[in-house]
């Protein structure tokens, strides 16, 4: 089974009010840290090897999860490096080869992540939302062919958007001549340049922690 890479190194700055201290894939939802319970669903679709990306504050997720029974490697950037560039940063540390699965650690499913484990070609996980003015959109062709990414359009209406969950070649990243770039804003349109990245639109719940309104709506989910 691919690794899973883990996106958790984020200073959580909108989220700031609420975290108390506490880097943002920690943040406490009814006494679980939010990054715990995204690696237990990770667990419960089938997946068992995980590789931590952090910076911020990240002796703090270390210290928790080190004695813990999961299979966790984690990688502590020497300093921010993008999205792109943390994962590109593994990927040379562990020599990864062929397909990686990638996943944003403040970014929620209920369901979907075990949807790619047949997949051979770069696709990322969508969901459609009523409300789209905090995501960029996502266009497709009739192959499922990711062909346009939209900028945020704050503005309430409905669409698909990026729901942070990745399956992608560990090459893509290797031809990378950048240290720090953005996975989304950088690689994926040129990708999507080349006609290789593609989407499933995941039937699912699907919540952003990333803002104080969704972190509380987020734990009203888990609570019920």
């Amino acid at each position: 089974m691919e690794p899973v890479i883990i996106l958790a190194g984020g200073f959580g700055t909108r989220l700031s009010s609420v975290l108390n201290g506490l880097p943002k894939p920690m943040a406490d939802i009814n006494g679980t840290p939010f990054l715990e319970l995204l690696i237990k669903n990770l667990i419960k679709n089938g997946y068992s090897d995980f590789i931590l990306s952090l910076h911020y504050k990240a002796e703090q997720i270390v210290d928790y999860f080190k004695n813990k029974n999961y299979k966790i490697r984690f990688v502590i950037e020497p300093k921010p490096l993008g999205t792109g560039g943390a994962v590109s940063y593994i990927i040379n540390k562990f020599s990864l080869e062929k397909f990686i699965y990638v996943v944003n650690g403040d970014s929620w499913m209920d369901s979907g992540y075990s949807n790619f484990k047949n997949e051979n070609r770069n696709i990322i996980s969508l969901v459609e939302i009523n409300d789209i003015s905090r995501y960029g959109k996502v266009e497709m062709d009739k192959k499922n062919r990711i062909v346009k990414f939209l900028e945020k359009q704050n503005k309430a209406e409905q669409g698909i958007i990026n729901s942070g969950f990745y399956k992608l070649e560990s090459n893509i990243f290797k031809k990378s001549n950048l240290e720090s770039y953005s996975i989304e804003s950088e690689l994926f349109p040129n990708l999507v340049l080349k006609e290789n990245l593609y989407g499933e639109i995941i039937k699912t719940t699907f919540t952003d922690i990333g803002v104080p309104e969704d972190y509380y709506e987020f734990c009203k989910l888990i609570n019920k």
